[in-house]
């Protein structure tokens, strides 16, 4: 199975948003364009695909509404499925290009979660062996320091389930 093979099958298994409004096929075409940006932006990198995964499903539940840019998060200042605020991008028109359910727009997203989420790698090597993926989903979470709180540790559980599923699949090139 490949990368994308795999992390579909994982995104399928998940409970729809309750905002959703999608017929399973539509689900499945939508759910096919986050797993080839996943499998593209994180470069076959399991920590990174996984990462993507835990992120987006914990940030925007991969809502149908998120994902095409109907529905903003903070109060109109985050978008996309990875939930990318305005003020930690601080680049107005690249945020803009980030909403929308189209393949470059999704990739955009995927690639700009995954480098903010890389700026808080500071975060895993302070933290005690145990709390390392903890403290820097904590971190992309508030985007502030590396304290660690609830949905810190609910994206790491996330995390490692998709880490451990992509493993056991074995997906190859």
């Amino acid at each position: 199975m490949t990368l994308q093979g795999a992390i579909l099958l994982w995104l399928m298994a998940q409970t729809p948003s309750v905002d959703d409004i999608e017929g399973p096929p539509e689900r499945l075409d939508r759910m096919g364009v986050i797993a080839s940006a996943i499998a593209v932006e994180s470069g076959g990198n399991l920590t990174l695909a996984a990462a993507a995964m835990a992120i987006s499903k914990h940030e925007s539940h991969y809502s149908e509404l998120v994902h095409r840019g109907e529905k903003m998060g903070d109060s109109g200042k985050s978008v996309c499925l990875m939930m990318i605020h305005q003020d930690g991008l601080r680049d107005i028109d690249r945020w803009n290009t980030l909403a929308g359910s189209q393949p470059d727009p999704t990739r955009r997203c995927v690639a700009t979660g995954l480098v903010m989420w890389g700026r808080f790698w500071y975060c895993y090597r302070r933290a005690e062996p145990g709390q390392r993926w903890e403290s820097i989903f904590s971190a992309y979470g508030t985007g502030a320091g590396c304290q660690i709180e609830k949905t810190g540790r609910d994206k790491a559980r996330t995390f490692r389930a998709a880490l451990s599923f992509l493993y056991r699949h074995k997906p190859k090139s």
